[in-house]
């Protein structure tokens, strides 16, 4: 299966209704399971909420792309906006004006060298830079978004501390520096516990499929991080590897979805 969007996460999908197609046609009665398909994971996590609000289950299973490494442990993820202001003038006098991207860049690479020597682990990257306005002017606004992702056991609100001290130092030794910054979303991570009934059934099956049971940690953000707030356990667990997902590479073996889809049914049939 080859194209955007197949690992992360038509496949776990596809698995998810293969499994629970198998369930409803076998003619005995379904097990205490549901299957949700929601909406706005990589936006606002909009759908995993409105399905917390709306019901209440103890533990979930999500098929983002893990190589069907079973993901007890899961990063958190702050999601952070920055904004530096400036001074327009036209493009061939800079000399009369501020231009907001270079003081951007100059924070940026502050920012940059903090998170390469961050004792926490934690993953960085510039999702997104752009200047407004557009035209032969030196912009007056540049905005940044960042993505953090830090290991399960970090605190977040510790990197938070941290951002928003390097951010006042850097606007007191960065002449002319005007910035704003904004925590646009903040999610703590989670590591479940072995001992979990769900995990000794899971593994079992893992047994029984003659799978490897080698536990990882989800270094992305995902539902599960909204579920882990509102008190339920996710494991994540799907065909597809990460490294490959929003890539124009990005494809999955089929014959991995169909093994997800036995995992998941043989998982459902265990808590009958």
């Amino acid at each position: 299966m080859f194209g955007l969007g197949s690992a992360d996460m038509k496949a776990g999908c596809a698995a998810m209704i293969e499994a629970f197609t198998a369930l409803a046609t076998s003619g005995k009665g379904l097990p205490p399971v549901a299957l949700a398909l929601v909406v706005g994971e990589e936006e606002d996590n909009s759908g995993a909420k409105e399905l917390v609000r709306e019901y209440s289950f103890p533990w979930a299973v999500i098929g983002e792309p893990t190589d069907l490494a079973p993901c007890l442990g899961h990063y958190g993820y702050m999601e952070v906006l920055l904004r530096t202001e400036g001074k327009r003038v036209h493009s061939s006098m800079p000399e009369l004006g501020l231009n907001a991207i270079e003081s951007m860049l100059k924070l940026l690479l502050r920012i940059t060298d903090y998170a390469s020597s961050a004792p926490h682990g934690l993953v960085y990257n510039i999702r997104e830079l752009s200047a407004f306005p557009g035209g032969f002017v030196v912009p007056d606004t540049c905005e940044a978004w960042l993505d953090l992702h830090v290991p399960p056991n970090s605190k977040v609100d510790i990197l938070r501390t941290e951002m928003e001290q390097l951010v006042k130092d850097a606007a007191s030794a960065i002449p002319n520096l005007n910035v704003r910054l904004k925590f646009e979303s903040t999610y703590a991570g989670y590591r479940i516990s072995p001992e979990r009934p769900l995990v000794e059934r899971l593994q079992k099956v893992f047994g029984k499929l003659s799978l490897p049971w080698n536990p990882q940690d989800f270094r992305s953000h995902s539902d599960g991080n909204v579920l882990w707030a509102e008190g339920v356990d996710p494991i994540i667990l799907g065909p597809g590897r990460l490294e490959q997902a929003h890539t124009p590479e990005e494809s999955v073996p089929f014959e991995q979805v169909v093994q997800a889809a036995r995992l998941y049914l043989h998982l459902a049939l265990s808590l009958d």
